[in-house]
Order: C-alpha cells, then structure tokens, then sequence
C-alpha cells in the first residue's frame, strides 16, 4: 500500500503543481500544426495531456492492487494447496 500511496501522492503534487514549460521546448512545428487542427491552444492542448497523463497514472495505481488482490482471492484454494504440500526432494 505505501508505494500506491506515493504514486498518488506524485500525482496530486503533479496536478496542483502543473509546470508546462519542459512540455513546451519538445514540442515541433509538426505538432503545432496538429494542435490547430484540434482546435485548442497550445498550451490547452498541453494542459490537457498533462491531466490526463497523470490521471491514468493514478487511476491505474488504484486499480492495479485491487486487481491483484482480486486474482489471489480467486485462487485461494491453489495457493494453500500450493503452500501446504511437501516440496520435491531431488
């Protein structure tokens, strides 16, 4: 649970702290081109991919442990059965 908690904690500073000017000097000419044809700024445009960067990050972090959990909860049974046989001596 603490390294979920670290990813969320990355993306709440991430998204209250926003910083666009390291997205800015990567972006071409070619990708101007494409923002004009999106209809947004720029910078809207840049915004907009930073949120959605990081909120998959953290929506993913969530779900991830859940999912595993989930995985394992299923397969109680293989995993005793598993952990209580005798291993194989060679």
């Amino acid at each position: 649970m603490g390294s979920t908690s670290l990813i969320l904690s990355l993306c709440a500073w991430q998204l209250t702290h926003v910083d666009l000017a390291p997205l800015r000097a990567a972006v071409t000419d070619d990708m101007r081109s494409s923002f004009k044809q999106t209809g947004l700024t720029e910078d809207e445009f840049l915004l907009l991919t930073y949120r959605l960067s990081y909120g998959i990050l953290a929506l993913v972090a969530l779900l991830y442990p859940g999912g595993m959990a989930l995985y394992y909860h299923r397969r109680r049974a293989a995993v005793t059965a598993a952990l209580m046989s005798e291993p194989e001596s060679e």
